[in-house]
């Protein structure tokens, strides 16, 4: 067998195991159950107003997300892993798009995406309904667009303010924004 007929059945496997919890129940944390009750109480209360008025210590990016879910009917557990699932698969081929643009080999680049993949994290945490994957998915974007050529990569400015509704660590994109402006 050659190297990519077994790095693609390693991916089918991969994407097959992620797929199959598509059908499982939502799993909750503490912080997940944070999101999904602001989210809620803003669905049946005055909408985003309230949902920027009322005081939460976490960002309030995610919250608005599953608010547009809850307000347009479809807000589900299916849902929520499907677009996790979503936020997942954008991240990573992204990531596999900058690891290319700066240089690395196509091979070690999917390695790379692979071991994220892999990751007993990503596996467990993709059913919760936590911020994890859309910052993931933001902050890749992020990243894709700074390392584009020209003007463009000064649009990695939206993903990255974004990102930092979604988790304060967002504010680790604008570093490598202060040095694009400064050479």
């Amino acid at each position: 067998m050659t190297r990519p007929y077994l790095f693609g059945l390693a991916l089918v496997l991969a994407a097959l195991l992620y797929a199959a919890q598509v059908f499982t129940p939502l799993r909750l944390t503490t912080d997940g159950i944070y999101y999904l009750s602001f989210a809620d109480a803003a669905a049946r209360g005055d909408g985003l107003v309230a949902l920027y008025r009322q005081h939460f210590l976490l960002p309030k990016g995610y919250p608005a997300i599953l608010f547009v879910l809850m307000k347009a009917g479809v807000f589900s557990s299916l849902v929520l892993v499907i677009s996790n699932l979503i936020f997942f698969s954008l991240g990573l081929l992204l990531n596999f798009q900058t690891l290319v643009s700066l240089g690395f080999e196509r091979g070690y680049s999917a390695v790379l995406c692979m071991l994220t993949i892999l990751s007993f994290v990503a596996v467990k945490n993709i059913t919760l309904p936590m911020s994890d994957f859309l910052f993931y998915a933001l902050s890749a974007t992020a990243w894709w667009l700074m390392n584009l050529q020209g003007g463009v990569k000064w649009l990695a400015i939206v993903p990255s303010l974004c990102a930092v509704e979604v988790r304060l660590a967002g504010l680790a994109l604008f570093v490598p924004l202060a040095f694009l402006a400064w050479s």
